[in-house]
């Protein structure tokens, strides 16, 4: 059975807040204590303790050092910010799992294991129950990841504080875009394209210091969305606030918005996308699981525009094309 290849993960360069710049430094512990200030993070924060849902080193040097070399109030700095606190209430959820203080070591909870008898549950997970409760669907690839299942735990804390998994426009730090997902703007076709075809294609130039949001409350939608850049500068005038009037006016959670028409696939992979915050945090569709895409429901809380719909479900099809071919032989064409 074919698979796609996993990214490894990178060694990044481990960077201290100290190594910063007095301003830069203040800064960004402002941010991060604002959100720290929130009764969500104070709750998820105790939920990571406890080991069970109840219903400060920053592991990538290249943000601190891209953080650090922008100018305050710049696009480039104030995405970074954005990037350095998600990451911060990630590492501060990672800590305390480390701490291992659960409650529930000794009543068996955590050690839970569904009986054999229960054919549904080993049907769809033969290897067993995830290593931890607090865990969100698309961010549970903890054999890959640094800091193994509490990083599984990092993004968990991540959703519940902040609304979502923030991710990030990535393909600009690449040699161009990346071919089988978007493609090249061809200027004589805008002539003779509908308007909204022109939009769809306007918008495969992503802008650099854009900002998405993966989440998995609420049940609005699966799919990953760009903030709109009203979302953007209402978190980021709270993530600069005075810590009282950031306690009064805090957006948190984000939330996807329906008004926000750029949106990814996560069926496809992440380095096919180019919108990530780091390459190896969601794990690949495997060639045997089931692609929701193929689902013959439209909804508008998943595709604002019909065409985005058919658009999901072409590359769902192509998906299963590719598979076929290296699985029977077989060559489905149009």
């Amino acid at each position: 059975m074919a698979t796609h290849d996993i990214p490894e993960t990178p060694a990044h360069p481990n960077r201290r807040i100290c190594t910063l710049t007095q301003h830069h430094r203040d800064l960004l512990l402002h941010a991060i204590g604002n959100v720290c200030e929130t009764e969500a993070a104070r709750n998820t924060f105790a939920q990571v303790l406890d080991g069970v849902p109840a219903g400060a080193l920053l592991d990538d040097g290249h943000a601190l050092i891209a953080y650090q070399s922008a100018a305050p109030g710049s696009r480039l700095f104030n995405t970074r910010l954005i990037e350095l606190v998600s990451r911060a209430i990630h590492q501060i959820a990672v800590e305390l799992a480390f701490l291992d203080e659960s409650p529930h070591k000794a009543d068996g909870l955590l050690a839970f294991t569904p009986p054999e008898s229960d054919l549904v549950f080993w049907e769809y997970s033969p290897d067993g129950p995830l290593p931890t409760w607090l865990h969100v669907q698309w961010y549970k690839n903890y054999k890959h990841y640094p800091n193994g299942s509490s990083d599984m735990i990092g993004y968990w804390a991540e959703n519940y504080i902040i609304g979502g998994i923030l991710l990030f426009e990535r393909r600009h730090e690449s040699s161009g875009p990346v071919p089988g997902y978007d493609a090249e703007i061809d200027v004589s076709q805008l002539i003779t394209r509908s308007t909204d075809k022109i939009m769809r294609l306007a918008n495969t130039y992503r802008k650099p210091d854009g900002v998405y949001i993966h989440s998995d409350r609420d049940r609005r939608t699966n799919r990953i969305c760009k903030l709109l850049d009203t979302q953007k500068k209402e978190y980021l005038d709270f993530l600069q606030a005075d810590t009282d009037d950031a306690a009064i006016n805090s957006p948190l959670p984000l939330r996807p918005s329906d008004d926000s028409l750029d949106r990814v696939d996560p069926e496809e992979p992440a380095l096919a996308t180019g919108i990530y915050r780091d390459s190896w945090e969601r794990l690949p569709l495997l060639d045997h699981e089931n692609d929701g895409r193929l689902r013959d429901v439209f909804t508008r809380s998943d595709y604002p525009r019909f065409s985005d719909f058919c658009e999901s479900q072409e590359r769902a099809v192509k998906r299963q094309r590719r598979i076929a071919r290296e699985k029977y032989g077989q060559d489905y064409s149009d």
